[in-house]
C-alpha cells in the first residue's frame, strides 16, 4: 500500500512514465507524432511543457512505427528518403533532452523533421544503413491539453 502511495507523489499524475515537471498527463496509449507507439514499446518516458511533448521509448518495431507515422513510405525506404539525416553526435554518445528523464538515445542516431516536429532514431552501432535493434525513439512534437 505504501508503494502506490509513493509512486503518487514520485511522478507527475501518478503516471510513472511521466518526467518530473512535466505540465500535462498524456494518455495511457500515447499517439506521438500522429501514430500510436509500437506495442512491444518499452522504457516509455515523456516531457510535456509549454504545449510540446517529448516521447522516448526502445522497440523492434521501429520502422513499422515509422512507417504508421507516414514519416516514410515503407519499411525498405528508411534511409532513402532525403529528409533522413545522420545526427550530429560522436558513435557512443548519448543525449537526453532538457526535461526528459530515463535513457538517453545512443549514437549515431538517425533524424527527421516531419510535419509534426522531430523524429531521432538510434542507428546500429557499427553506423550501418540499419536501425539499432531494439531501438530508443525519441518524438518531440506539439500536443493538445485533453482539459481545454
Amino acid at each position: 500500500m505504501t508503494g502506490l502511495f509513493w509512486d503518487d507523489l514520485t511522478h507527475p499524475f501518478g503516471d510513472p512514465r511521466a518526467c518530473d515537471g512535466s505540465e500535462v498527463a498524456l494518455p495511457a496509449a500515447i499517439e506521438a507524432g500522429g501514430a500510436m507507439l509500437p506495442q512491444d514499446a518499452t522504457d516509455v518516458r515523456y516531457y510535456t511543457h509549454d504545449g510540446k511533448a517529448i516521447v522516448s521509448f526502445v522497440s523492434d518495431q521501429v520502422p513499422d512505427y515509422l512507417v504508421r507515422a507516414g514519416l516514410i513510405p515503407d519499411t525498405d525506404s528508411l534511409f532513402a528518403d532525403r529528409d533522413v539525416v545522420k545526427y550530429a553526435m560522436n558513435p557512443g554518445d548519448t543525449e537526453l533532452p532538457e526535461g526528459l528523464c530515463g535513457e538517453g538515445l545512443r549514437a549515431p542516431a538517425w533524424s527527421s523533421t516531419p510535419r509534426y516536429g522531430t523524429i531521432l532514431v538510434e542507428r546500429a552501432p557499427s553506423g550501418a544503413e540499419e536501425l539499432r535493434s531494439p531501438a530508443r525513439v525519441q518524438v518531440t512534437f506539439r500536443y493538445t491539453d485533453p482539459a481545454s
